[in-house]
């Protein structure tokens, strides 16, 4: 059968369950069809383990909370920039988070401005060191930076989540380390269902308790584990610079619209499979046109679909795994000579 479409779909739909264009609804029996359909391909997708690979980018994200806080001194010989050592919140009076580095090195810049009173110190981000930089702008003679812990016990101290150091710089910038954790958590594809493979540079990771990904805190090249909350992925030790990560995953295909503007579009299951949700919406069409006895076969003819599609998709790697075949029952003769 040639490929079909969602609207060549709806018609076979509506035939197989005879249905007309005012049976389901008081308007148009179409948006209901097209939810069907929608979830005749979500339970082949489940069923049928639909599979994909795609490449994730470990990008680093941050967190603050007003009670997290810096020390920091500046020396400027001009006057323009001087802080003494001074506690200096990460960020404002809110919760921030997950942020970008961009939009924390903007918070960084914010607090530290205020501290000194009208200053105007410049913080940036590189979206490829992964580090922060604080520096001078024209007007400053800057001759140290220094970045310590908070002196104040009641103040969490911020350092290393933020910069990944501390310490003092003779010099006119203070650059900060990789932070810590900054690249524990990864969001997932919109599509993502189920994992089958991770590959981080190579290397295959192994799933690890959620409770290794509370606090990884050894930086290092290359994770070993990961875990998966909702749609993001964790990575311990977090990994301190950016390779390919690769991923296999089980997926769900986008749903088409109930208002029917891809109607034109090709359904996305493979095209020897495109009738399955077929015999699947027309089966949910005929239960709520009480037709069991109908219904029951259209569904047993998803099922046929969905058996020969998962031994095709065995048969694939046959040198590596059993070759599977559709299963009879035998038949057995008795011997009525045996006593």
């Amino acid at each position: 059968m040639p490929a079909m479409t969602i609207a060549n779909q709806i018609s076979y739909v509506k035939r197989l369950s005879r249905t007309t264009s005012n049976v389901l609804t008081e308007t148009d029996t179409d948006d209901v069809v097209r939810n069907y359909l929608n979830v005749g391909v979500d339970e082949f997708a489940k069923e049928g383990r639909l599979s994909k690979q795609n490449f994730l980018t470990v990008t680093p994200t941050f967190w603050g909370r007003p009670n997290w806080y810096m020390k920091v001194t500046i020396a400027d010989a001009s006057g323009y920039n001087t802080l003494a050592a001074t506690n200096v919140a990460i960020v404002g009076s809110n919760d921030v988070g997950p942020i970008g580095g961009s939009e924390m090195a903007t918070h960084l810049a914010t607090n530290i401005n205020a501290a000194i009173g009208t200053g105007s110190i410049a913080v940036g981000w590189d979206d490829n060191t992964w580090h922060f930089t604080i520096s001078e702008d024209t007007a400053s003679n800057l001759t140290s930076i220094a970045i310590e812990q908070p002196s104040v016990d009641n103040y969490i101290d911020a350092t290393i989540k933020t910069f990944g150091r501390t310490g003092t710089e003779a010099d006119t910038s203070w650059e900060s380390n990789i932070p810590e954790d900054c690249t524990l958590e990864t969001d997932l594809p919109d599509d993502f269902l189920e994992i089958e493979y991770l590959d981080y540079d190579d290397l295959i990771l192994e799933q690890g308790p959620f409770s290794l990904m509370m606090s990884p805190e050894v930086q290092s090249n290359r994770p070993h584990y990961y875990a998966i909350r909702d749609r993001k992925l964790y990575l311990s030790p977090t990994p301190s610079d950016r390779r390919m990560l690769k991923i296999r995953y089980r997926y769900l295909p986008s749903a088409v619209t109930l208002t029917g503007e891809s109607d034109g579009t090709t359904c996305a299951l493979p095209t020897e499979n495109h009738m399955a949700p077929v015999y699947y919406a027309a089966g949910m069409v005929l239960r709520e046109t009480f037709e069991p006895e109908e219904s029951d076969r259209l569904f047993r003819l998803y099922h046929d679909q969905m058996s020969k599609y998962r031994i095709r998709q065995n048969n694939q790697n046959s040198k590596m795994f059993p070759r599977a075949v559709p299963f009879s029952v035998p038949i057995v003769e008795s011997d009525n000579t045996v006593t």
